[in-house]
């Protein structure tokens, strides 16, 4: 369970947020007021974690975007910007971020095992 506030994020007010010690839910949620479905969880542990919350053929859905202060405000709403446009023209940005996973491991496979063994193995010149 999740208890939901209000502030104006910047990353001033995200260092002091905490979570709400009254409240019984493991994290409080606050929202983002220049990009829809933007929050930012806090955790009891002190954990601040960014949201994606989207509506995509009638099933709400969510996906992490990062952790603060790794990814701070403006890089926050940039990505929900970005993923948001996908969710607007009918993408899951589940999906997208999927093959962009699926396609750095086929580079890193390259790079780390394939390239090493033609460079010894390769016949031809």
């Amino acid at each position: 369970m999740t208890s939901r506030t209000k502030l104006k994020l910047t990353n001033r007010s995200i260092a002091q947020a905490v979570h709400n010690a009254v409240s019984r839910s493991t994290c409080t949620e606050y929202s983002d007021h220049q990009v829809t479905g933007l929050k930012l969880q806090v955790y009891r542990t002190g954990r601040k974690i960014w949201w994606l919350r989207y509506t995509l053929n009638g099933e709400k859905q969510a996906i992490r975007i990062g952790e603060w202060p790794g990814i701070d405000v403006d890089a926050a709403r940039s990505i929900g910007r970005d993923m948001r446009a996908l969710v607007d023209r009918g993408i899951d940005p589940k999906v997208e971020q999927g093959r962009t996973k699926a396609t750095m491991l086929f580079k890193l496979y390259a790079v780390d095992h394939y390239l090493p063994w033609a460079q010894q193995y390769k016949q031809s010149a």
